[in-house]
């Protein structure tokens, strides 16, 4: 073999690799701003933070059970009273707490101004509403984190 083909086929290698962890990796930041919510359940668990900017990028874990089979179970985060997203698990059996998927979350915040600046604003960690299945409690463990 060539120096030329050997080099081909290094950098198609490379590039096959590159092409593989850009498709299949989340882009994910590496340096965590602040961990909103550090808390064991049940919940619902709530945090005030002053205005992070008009997007904020967040990353959720934690875990969830149901007394119901065959169930989806989840999590909701509520900012200022709405709901942006649920965290989701389908769980086949009963009495075993789930980990939730890893949750990346980027979301669009509206500045509310009424002292001259863009108000604190308020998230909550919550069971999901969708899922009335769902049960949390001391065993569970949520993390919320701003990025």
């Amino acid at each position: 073999m060539n120096r030329f083909t050997s080099l081909l086929r290094s950098l198609t290698v490379t590039f096959a690799i590159a092409l593989v962890s850009l498709v299949f990796s989340p882009a994910q930041p590496t340096q965590a701003q602040e961990i909103l919510i550090n808390a064991d359940g049940p919940l619902p668990a709530t945090q005030t933070i002053p205005y992070p900017g008009e997007e904020a990028l967040f990353y959720l874990s934690g875990s969830a059970w149901s007394k119901t089979a065959d169930a989806f179970i989840g999590v909701d985060i509520i900012i200022n009273d709405q709901k942006v997203w649920t965290a989701k698990i389908f769980s086949n059996g009963t009495t075993t707490h789930r980990a939730l998927m890893d949750n990346w979350v980027e979301v669009d915040i509206p500045c509310v101004i009424s002292s001259g600046k863009c108000d604190d604003i308020t998230i909550t960690l919550q069971n999901a509403s969708a899922y009335p299945n769902t049960i949390t409690d001391i065993n569970d463990y949520f993390q919320l984190i701003l990025f």
